[in-house]
């Protein structure tokens, strides 16, 4: 556990190093000093750089070694591979916080390595470690903005308010902290965990709920360590009277392979994070505008009074009936009771309204508030002396702002003793009218839903103040993982979980004599060893009656496993009595539903699988092969079989639940038996089951719509099967070409061939770097590649013809992802020359088309060798038949310097090839070079049929498919190659 002391200053410190400073604008390394300036951090500054005397006006030390003192934090952004030695360096100085905003670890395949040993020297020393792949945090009341975030760059100044963010998505927390800013609130921390390899979000959020700024914690997650740790901290939180909600990422499947590819996290099941988060006290969230709502209802509003009767509830007030019965509906959806006035406040309503208002809640004042003086005051002073009301909504439907300038002091002296909500219908006022009342305690709602949804949080975390301390539970018991199904099954058992009864059929035995002891009818499947998603393949048989039956299904199985030896699982089927045990089995060190295989809706709800992998004792992830299985002190309710028996189709189940003792010994799993009641007609079991009759056209509507679903998602499993699919001939015609993960820059990526190979990388998986002058078109190229599941670019607009904009990029790669993969040079067009053109039309011709490929080849070719991988792609051209070109002259020297290069390089896995696009329908080609050299439609006929043989003008994606190709390992082989891409026009051989 890190000293609190240490992480104080690691949160409120009094000097900070920034190793890595560039005095270069723009870089994220110089955007560090700059929003710490920016912000008025008045603590001492050293940048450490070894090229450079100062940087924004502060002297440069060249080490951390010559630093003049320990500081409180190190902030870290120099290329990955130097940021374990580093933090030994840090430790060595006597620096015990870090923050380290370098990319490049877990979340590639090449930085898990570098993940450890920053985690090694990070433990050796005693250092602190936030991030890496951070984004760093704010610490406003100190002024501490330890950042390059634009949302930090572009305030113009901070605010504090009672509100942290935890967030391991530091673009989102940075935009969480901006947006309240611009919404008038303001914030006291905000946290960018990155990637946990030291410090985690549990950590920081521990931190977090014990200062006395904050009232209300927002947390961004897509995967936890140790996720038990949340009670104990939720339980602390609730002491101090500080509120924390939760946004949870990776909902969906596709939501999980996106997480897994920004900060290397396997997102868990969200089903999961919902019971555990609700047995902690915390409110979990559906989406980042209830968050930024969450925040503001939750630092600024009392909970709502006790009333201590079961008619308690909330008092609604409204100048509109239509506005009343949406009220109504919101507070029944969002689970917000209603107060039930007393008889004397029943009274009091009658003298005050007209005899045609509603005098129920929810209160109807009708039009009659535009004659009667006073009477939204009187209403709200009636209802809220009556014991039941616990807290007060006043719904305007028009004129919502003359009655609140009206009345508005009236609601702040009733806000004193309960939450007070004024709502309006699309009234938007200003952000100073929104801070005066939320000072006082009354928050102004844009709407009925807003009320409701605010007042269901106050509700919530006024029913978690009675949740029951934390029981002390004792140690998990660690035991070696179960291998196989017999060890699996006795493991179940050991817990009190008793299997159905089950035989394992070898290839030489016959189910009339095996299964002699098991009652028909069975169920027959392969045993998880020997095949994932059983059903899907078609690997599971329900309700065989015979043993003839038996024997054939197995022989089919083995059969379609190609496999003769494979073992056959035969289970009697479950109906009544069955055994649920609620469990927990970490896979890996993140909480996930993982071990549990889930079957189709006939097959039974899950089973326990072989393989699932099992935390060590401490909640992290065991060496391979030597996992400990440890029922660990988690609150989950996850259900699934004992042993695996499947219920018989059209089977409901009962509500009846009892405790199984057998599983005292683990901590942590909890088991219920569910007696089903018995048989009975289909529609009384709905009905007891609290479902919709059949002919509701809402809930078949509703069933129809879970049927689409689940086949969408069986589907989209099928389309995921591993080798057990591959056994039964379906094969998948796609070619991985092991690019995920890498980094590559394409220069000229506003339009064309550069664009089309963004694109194309983007899908691969490859995190793109896109330069040029049009920061517009990148832009649109950055959403493009972001809506079809790409990791958003890197945009970096620079003009190549600045010689100084070489050093620029070199600064914002590396100082974002510490090194470069691939390398695609996109060159300019230059005007044509004759021979006796100005030397100065000569020069811009090179600058345009040989400088830039050696360059930034220059740039990132020691990153290269240093990783023994590296693809370097020239885009030259064909010949262009009518003048003497710039380009062309510029381009032949780029072949001459990429073959030499491939030569010298070679040895260090790093290839160097050129592409010649042929007449590539680019904007370029369409309207200059068809229109100059081509220019009636019988002209292009005819070239097309006579010089053409492909017959048909390329496209960029013709040339950025061959790109792609030559970046991945797999074309390793080819270096040092002019490959045409022109439809077979050039006529050469080489």
């Amino acid at each position: 556990m890190t000293p609190a002391n240490s992480l104080d200053l690691l949160f409120r410190p009094r000097s900070v190093a920034i190793i890595g400073a560039s005095p270069v604008p723009g870089n994220p390394r110089n955007s560090l000093l700059r929003i710490l300036v920016q912000h008025g951090f008045d603590g001492r500054v050293y940048p450490v750089s070894p090229n450079h005397p100062e940087v924004e006006g502060f002297k440069a030390w060249k080490s951390v070694a010559e630093l003049p003192e320990a500081p409180d934090v190190a902030l870290v952004i120099t290329p990955a591979a130097t940021v374990p030695g580093l933090i030994a360096e840090c430790g060595a100085k006597g620096i015990r916080n870090a923050i380290v905003f370098s990319a490049g670890f877990e979340e590639t395949n090449e930085g898990r390595e570098l993940a450890v040993r920053l985690a090694e020297a990070a433990r050796r020393h005693g250092v602190t470690v936030l991030g890496p792949n951070c984004q760093g945090l704010w610490s406003v009341r100190s002024k501490a903005m330890l950042t390059y975030s634009p949302a930090a760059a572009t305030l113009e100044r901070t605010q504090h308010a009672p509100i942290a963010i935890v967030s391991q998505s530091g673009a989102l927390g940075g935009a969480l902290g901006g947006s309240l800013h611009r919404n008038g609130l303001g914030c006291a921390y905000m946290i960018s965990v990155g990637n946990e390899t030291v410090f985690d979000a549990l950590d920081a959020l521990d931190w977090v709920v014990e200062q006395d700024d904050v009232r209300v914690v927002a947390v961004y997650i897509e995967g936890l360590h140790r996720a038990d740790r949340i009670l104990r901290i939720a339980q602390h939180a609730r002491s101090r009277g500080v509120r924390i909600v939760f946004l949870k990422a990776g909902k969906s499947d596709l939501g999980q392979q996106t997480t897994a590819s920004h900060t290397g996290k396997i997102a868990s099941s969200h089903a999961v994070y919902a019971d555990v988060l609700q047995q902690a006290g915390v409110v979990l969230l559906n989406s980042l505008a209830e968050l930024l709502a969450a925040v503001e209802v939750l630092a600024f509003m009392k909970a709502p009074r006790r009333s201590d009767d079961s008619e308690g509830g909330v008092a609604m007030l409204s100048s509109s009936g239509g506005a009343s019965a949406l009220l109504a509906d919101h507070s029944n959806d969002s689970g917000v009771p209603l107060a039930r006035f007393g008889a004397a406040t029943a009274e009091r309503l009658g003298q005050l309204l007209p005899t045609f208002a509603r005098k129920e809640n929810p209160i109807d004042l009708t039009g009659q508030i535009n004659t009667v003086a006073n009477l939204f005051r009187d209403s709200c002073a009636a209802v809220a002396a009556d014991p039941r009301t616990e807290a007060v909504v006043v719904q305007h439907a028009s004129s919502g702002r003359r009655w609140l300038q009206e009345d508005g002091e009236f609601y702040k002296g009733l806000a004193r003793d309960m939450p007070v909500i004024v709502s309006f219908v699309g009234d938007l006022l200003p952000a100073e009218t929104r801070k005066e009342f939320r000072d006082a305690g009354v928050l102004l709602s844009a709407e009925p839903s807003a009320t409701m949804s605010a007042l269901s949080w106050l509700y919530k975390f006024r029913n978690y103040e009675s949740l029951p301390p934390l029981a002390e539970r004792a140690p998990g018991i660690l035991r070696p993982a179960p291998q196989g199904w017999d060890e699996t099954m006795a493991f179940c058992r050991d817990g009190g979980a008793t299997p159905a009864k089950w035989v394992v059929l070898g290839p030489d035995d016959r189910a009339a004599t095996a299964c002699a002891t098991l009652r028909y009818p069975l169920v027959v499947k392969v045993l998880p060893s020997e095949a994932d998603h059983k059903t899907e393949l078609g690997l599971v048989k329900l309700r065989v009656t015979s043993p003839s039956d038996v024997d054939a299904i197995a022989a089919d199985f083995r059969a379609r496993l190609a496999k003769s030896d494979a073992g056959i699982l035969v289970q009697e089927m479950v109906d009544d009595g069955g055994i649920e045990v609620a469990a927990v089995m970490p896979a890996q060190d993140r909480l996930r539903a993982r071990p549990f295989d889930r079957h189709g809706r006939r097959g039974g709800r899950a089973l326990p699988r072989h393989h699932a992998p099992c935390a060590a004792g401490d909640g992290r992830p065991g060496p391979h092969g030597a996992a400990q299985a440890q029922a660990v002190d988690a609150p989950l309710r996850i259900s699934w079989k004992a042993a695996g028996g499947h219920r018989r189709a059209g089977g409901g189940r009962g509500r009846h639940r009892r405790s199984v003792p057998g599983l005292a010994g683990y901590p942590g799993i909890r088991a219920q038996s569910r007696h089903r009641k018995s048989p009975g007609p289909r529609s009384s079991r709905r009905r007891r089951a609290g479902c919709r009759p059949v002919g509701d056209r809402i809930g078949a509507r509703r069933r129809r719509e879970a049927r689409t679903c689940t086949l969408a998602r069986r589907h989209a499993r099928r389309d995921r099967l591993s080798w057990a699919a591959r056994a039964v001939n379906e094969r998948s015609d796609e070619m991985d070409l092991g690019l995920k993960g890498r980094i590559a820059l394409i220069s000229g990526a506003s339009g064309g061939i550069g664009y089309e190979t963004a694109k194309l990388l983007a899908e691969e998986g490859v995190q793109t770097v896109v330069v040029a002058r049009r920061e517009e078109k990148l832009k649109e190229l950055a959403e493009e590649i972001v809506a079809k599941g790409g990791a958003r670019p890197l945009i970096i607009v620079e003009d190549l013809n600045d010689r100084e904009s070489f050093e620029r990029i070199r600064e914002n790669v590396l100082g974002t992802f510490g090194h470069l993969d691939i390398l695609i040079n996109n060159l300019g067009q230059a005007r044509p020359l004759t021979f006796d053109s100005p030397d100065s039309d000569w020069d811009e011709a090179f600058d345009l088309n040989f400088t830039p490929p050696r360059k930034l080849a220059a740039a990132f070719i020691p990153g290269m060798q240093e990783r023994k991988f590296g693809r370097i792609v020239n885009l030259t051209a064909t010949l262009e038949p009518g003048h003497v070109s710039g380009s062309l002259t510029a381009k032949a020297a780029v072949l001459v310097w990429a073959k030499g290069l491939s030569r010298v390089v070679g040895k260090y896995g790093i290839t160097v090839n050129c592409i010649s696009p042929g007449l590539l329908l680019t904007d370029q080609i369409r309207e200059h070079h068809i229109p100059r050299f081509l220019p009636t439609a019988e002209d292009r006929e005819r070239f097309l049929k006579n010089d053409l043989p492909a017959g048909r003008f390329g496209e960029p994606s013709d040339a950025a498919q061959i790109i792609t190709f030559l970046c991945s390992p797999r074309a390793g082989y080819i270096t040092g190659q002019r490959i045409y891409v022109d439809g077979g026009w050039n006529r050469h051989i080489v």
